[in-house]
């Protein structure tokens, strides 16, 4: 099991907007990721894998892990609350 810091950071014009300290490992987050599209957390999943679509060459499963987020939460719109 791992733990994510995060630190929280203003934003003028809006709320706070936390974000990770540092980025897990692929590995780690993949994992993570996981288990919360198991549990039906579709909309944690999507954020543990967020930071990794931003990079130049996104590793593929977390574009997978993005889809399947996507798609559940559509499916599944009672999930986010």
């Amino acid at each position: 099991m791992f733990v994510i810091p995060f630190m929280k950071t203003e934003n003028r014009t809006g709320p706070k907007i936390i974000e990770p300290a540092i980025r897990p490992s692929l590995s780690d987050t993949v994992v993570a990721a996981r288990a919360a599209l198991a549990t039906g957390a579709f909309d944690i999943a999507l954020n543990l894998v967020a930071p990794w679509l931003t990079d130049d060459e996104t590793p593929p499963i977390a574009l997978l892990i993005a889809g399947r987020a996507l798609t559940s939460l559509k499916r599944y719109p009672e999930a986010l609350g």
